[in-house]
């Protein structure tokens, strides 16, 4: 099996372990930018085996109403690099043991450059900090604006280093000369469904009469 073979194979797992959900809206990161782009219909797929694992994946896709295809660097996407790779060299399948499984959730960064939110859900967690911090010392609240500082700042240089990301904070903030035609026009199709805060973080934030109607965001 090839690397891509693999990718592709990785990619029809992940459909099928959705198969129980509902149908909501679903946003693929990959960090194959040979299959993410074939899959979107950017680059042509000649080899045969690729072609057919491309058509299996393409009528699963076809199966979701609304769908994303996001490429991200291997960094933020570890933990699936770190499975593809086991079952590179052992040419099988591989299980995850329990005590693994804190070790992937560690490894996956994707939710520090994608986050969904909604504005209910940020007055709620605003509330609760609120609230909080009213029953902790100041210096503990001096501490925990300290550590969230770090956490934002880590998230911004991540989001940054993301090309694409970057291109999309200059599309959202109107530096449109600054991006090339096809770019914008990519940054173009992604912009509704994104969102930048005072922090200059960027958020998945769909419209909010498509999140009524799909209810929760599937990633994958």
């Amino acid at each position: 099996m090839t690397v891509n073979e693999a990718e592709y194979s990785g990619l029809l797992l992940c459909f099928d372990l959705l198969e129980d959900q509902d149908r909501t809206r679903l946003v693929i990161c990959g960090d194959s930018n040979l299959v993410i782009r074939q899959m979107k219909g950017e680059i042509d797929c000649k080899a045969p085996t690729l072609t057919l694992l491309r058509q299996k994946a393409l009528r699963q896709l076809g199966t979701w109403p609304a769908h994303d295809l996001l490429h991200v660097k291997r960094a933020w996407n570890a933990s699936a690099d770190s499975l593809a790779s086991a079952a590179l060299q052992r040419e099988a399948g591989v299980t995850v043991q329990e005590q693994a499984w804190d070790d992937l959730v560690t490894l996956n960064r994707l939710p520090e450059i994608l986050t969904v939110t909604t504005k209910e859900t940020t007055l709620r967690i605003s509330a609760m900090a609120t609230r909080s911090r009213r029953k902790v010392p100041n210096q503990e609240v001096l501490q925990e604006d300290a550590v969230h500082q770090l956490r934002v700042d880590r998230i911004r240089q991540g989001q940054d280093e993301e090309k694409w990301i970057a291109n999309l904070k200059h599309y959202l903030r109107g530096q449109v000369a600054d991006l090339e035609k096809e770019e914008a026009r990519a940054c173009g199709n992604l912009a509704d469904d994104f969102e930048m805060d005072e922090q200059d973080l960027l958020y998945y934030c769909p419209p909010h009469e498509n999140q009524t109607r799909r209810g929760t965001d599937c990633c994958a």
